[in-house]
């Protein structure tokens, strides 16, 4: 899964990011806890806490980006996509995480 943060693109954004819950958070820190940050551990939390969510986490496809503010899904000629910005994500503790998935 590509990960866009640190990129000339996201250099070039309008205004600086700021996270909707955590406003005073720095843009420089919440892109250190982005550089950590892995949507694939917290799916697979997510299968072994809510087992009934494994066939649609299972079959949707996710992509990283900072051209949104925080998160969203599309259903689109049988195909789900997840993107998610991980300046957004990487802010919550797993159990936000897991919440917002």
């Amino acid at each position: 899964m590509a990960n866009d943060i640190g990129t000339a693109e996201t250099a070039k954004t309008k205004k600086e990011y700021k996270h909707p819950d955590f406003p005073e958070r720095s843009l420089e820190r919440l892109r250190k806890d982005a550089e950590g940050f892995s949507l694939d551990d917290h799916l697979v939390a997510l299968l072994f806490k809510e087992p009934f969510y494994a066939d649609i986490i299972r079959f949707h496809h996710t992509a990283s980006t900072q051209k949104i503010p925080t998160a969203g899904v599309l259903f689109k000629d049988d195909i789900m996509k997840m993107w998610w910005n991980p300046l957004f994500l990487a802010a919550y503790n797993a159990e936000h995480v897991c919440g917002i998935l």
